[in-house]
């Protein structure tokens, strides 16, 4: 019999687990091109479901900065409203790099989140 390796068994495992869940990411990279509020709305309520440091990188340098990208000038307004009363998504805005983000926006991340990460 084959000896088990816990590393190994661990990846497997999560491999798998990612490749059955990954019309999740698929989904929410789709919305930042397609629908900024619904996509805000999910980035928001997924920081407040796990906050950790690995889940805020992905959200930062993924979904939330395509959508700055994408729809910067229309969802700033509304992400500046946000930030008045929510912390996390203030420290959310350190992670996401300027990209291809109008002037004008970058200008209104900056001045909105907590800091540089």
């Amino acid at each position: 019999m084959k000896k088990k390796n816990t590393d190994i068994d661990l990846v497997i495992e999560n491999w798998i687990v990612c490749q059955k869940s990954f019309w999740a990411y698929e989904y929410l990279s789709d919305l930042s091109q397609t629908d900024p509020i619904k996509s805000l709305q999910i980035i928001i309520e997924i920081l407040e479901t796990d906050d950790s440091d690995e889940i805020q990188m992905v959200l930062a340098a993924g979904p939330l900065e395509d959508l700055l990208n994408n729809f910067g000038e229309q969802i700033i307004a509304l992400i500046e409203k946000e930030c008045s009363q929510n912390p996390k998504l203030r420290n959310l805005l350190g992670g996401v790099w300027k990209s291809e983000i109008a002037d004008n926006v970058w200008k209104k991340i900056i001045e909105n989140r907590s800091n540089e990460w």
